[in-house]
This record gives structure tokens, sequence and C-alpha cells, in this order.
């Protein structure tokens, strides 16, 4: 017989669980990704400069 499965009593609305003093996830990864945006901008102006004075060059 097919029986209804039981329901958790857990609140799933309640978000805010971290009652430390450190920092939230969502913070941590929005310096991340900013860092890596920084990173990936200068790798670019780097390759760009080489390429361009190869091209100068010839």
């Amino acid at each position: 017989m097919n029986t209804a499965p039981e329901r958790s009593t857990a609140d799933t609305d309640d978000i805010d669980h971290n009652n430390s003093g450190n920092e939230t996830f969502r913070t941590v990864l929005d310096a991340r990704l900013s860092r890596r945006s920084i990173l990936r901008g200068g790798v670019g102006t780097a390759a760009t400069a080489v390429l361009g004075s190869w091209g100068l060059a010839a």
C-alpha cells in the first residue's frame, strides 16, 4: 500500500545560519570573482602588448 512520505519539520525559509563573525559565502565568492576578472584583464592586456609589438617589428 502506498503512503504519503512524512514531511520534514525543518524550517527551510530560515536562511541565516551564520552566527559567527566570519564572512558570508556570498562575500567570499564576490571577492574571488572580482580578483579573477582583474587577473584576466591583466593577462589580456599583456597578451595584446606582446602580440602588438610583434606586428610592429615585422
